[in-house]
């Protein structure tokens, strides 16, 4: 094998670019002599001829003759590029990453990096400059709030052992004049004197927005902490209701509810009967991120898909994931009201008493018309309920989007 090469070299014509002809034998001969210079169509000969004799394309002849040591100290001015292995002048090649060499022709694949000092792929390079391109106020899909935010409550909520706490998670979509600040804006509307009330974070599911978390609040809590950005400039270059993508999630404290008020939660969200009232509640319905299916009771202790009406694979929380995002004050609380209440009614009703009306003649007890006083108007003038709605709601507040109330 090792002869049938030699004899490949020395019987292979080649001629240089200054018009001299040599075999492949001799002319590797003349560069180990340093009197002749390497060239790349030369070295992509040889390396051919090598790898088409030899399986190991660095051994070749008698005695372990390696072609690539005895021309390694003489090669100089020429390397073989790392992305196609073809040969190429030093001077005409680029060095990448570590030190890698690329020729002229691959070398349009390659972007010089100003921070990282050196030449990447044209896919690096997008990836570094959307990194720098993107906003630090909105962080990653599975940045924990709690590392920036604590439990808050009102100074008008009673001392409570496990009190019911509540957390959104709203998707909001940018609108056309959304400036690139949009991400501290709406940090900044989040943060009031009791320290940060929600972050922004990534979601793969919209197309051009992110997602409102807020930290686990009480319902007075709430009130309290959304009028902020509800009054703020942020809230203009957003939009939720009127979108194909975006919804909004509800998360309740689990360890306020004891297995059968779970249960009874489970089943009234997704019995067939109470299907209409809580899709007009939620403003959609959606099976694809918020499928329903008729429960038991005893359900309550298993675990769930996630993309179940009810989410019940968190280890902390219950998810209620029916609502339709919904940037009009109203609508929100119309919507944070209504599970609030729904929690009490799992905890006094029955668990032959879980159909709708059974949930409307819970709301119509004075008690409740006072404390859900958006979400009583709002069935009020829905007409599931004859009761008028509170003056204390002003329904035409220039802030209020009538449109996402509905």
């Amino acid at each position: 094998m090792s002869e049938t090469l030699l004899n490949k070299l020395r019987t292979t014509n080649y001629t240089t670019e200054s018009s001299e002809e040599y075999n492949l034998y001799e002319l590797a001969m003349l560069i180990r002599c340093d009197d002749e210079r390497p060239e790349p169509s030369y070295m992509e000969i040889l390396d051919s001829a090598v790898k088409n004799h030899n399986s190991d394309s660095r051994n070749v002849g008698r005695n372990g003759w390696n072609i690539w040591k005895f021309l390694n100290d003489n090669i100089e001015g020429i390397d073989k590029c790392e992305d196609c292995y073809g040969w190429d002048y030093s001077d005409d090649m680029i060095n990448s990453y570590d030190e890698n060499p690329i020729c002229h022709n691959c070398r349009d694949n390659y972007t010089y990096s100003d921070s990282r000092d050196m030449y990447v792929s044209h896919d690096d390079y997008e990836d570094e400059d959307y990194e720098s391109d993107r906003d630090e106020y909105i962080y990653e899909y599975d940045e924990d709030v709690m590392s920036h935010c604590v439990y808050q409550q009102s100074d008008k909520d009673r001392p409570q052992v496990n009190p019911l706490y509540l957390g959104v998670e709203l998707e909001v979509e940018r609108r056309k004049d959304c400036p690139y600040e949009i991400g501290e804006m709406t940090h900044n509307d989040f943060y009031t004197d009791k320290g940060q009330f929600a972050i922004m974070k990534s979601d793969g599911s919209l197309s051009n927005g992110f997602e409102i978390v807020t930290c686990p609040a009480t319902l007075n809590a709430h009130r309290e902490s959304w009028d902020k950005f509800f009054n703020g400039k942020s809230i203009k270059h957003l939009k939720s209701w009127n979108t194909d993508t975006t919804g909004m999630h509800v998360h309740i404290s689990r360890n306020h509810l004891y297995q059968l008020e779970i249960g009874k939660l489970l089943v009234f969200i997704n019995d067939q009967k109470n299907e209409e009232f809580i899709n007009h509640i939620a403003g959609r319905s959606s099976d694809q991120w918020a499928k329903k299916s008729p429960k038991k009771i005893m359900d309550c202790v298993n675990s769930s898909d996630k993309y179940e009406a009810v989410n019940m694979s968190h280890r902390n929380t219950i998810e209620l994931r029916i609502f339709k995002g919904n940037l009009a004050k109203q609508g929100m609380f119309r919507v944070l009201e209504f599970v609030h209440a729904l929690v009490g009614f799992s905890k006094l009703t029955s668990m032959t008493k879980l159909s709708y009306k059974d949930f409307i003649k819970y709301m119509e007890l004075p008690q409740n018309r006072s404390e859900y006083k958006v979400f009583y108007g709002w069935l009020s003038r829905k007409s599931y309920c004859i009761g008028k709605p509170s003056r204390k709601v002003n329904w035409s507040d220039e802030q209020n989007n009538l449109k996402e109330i509905a």
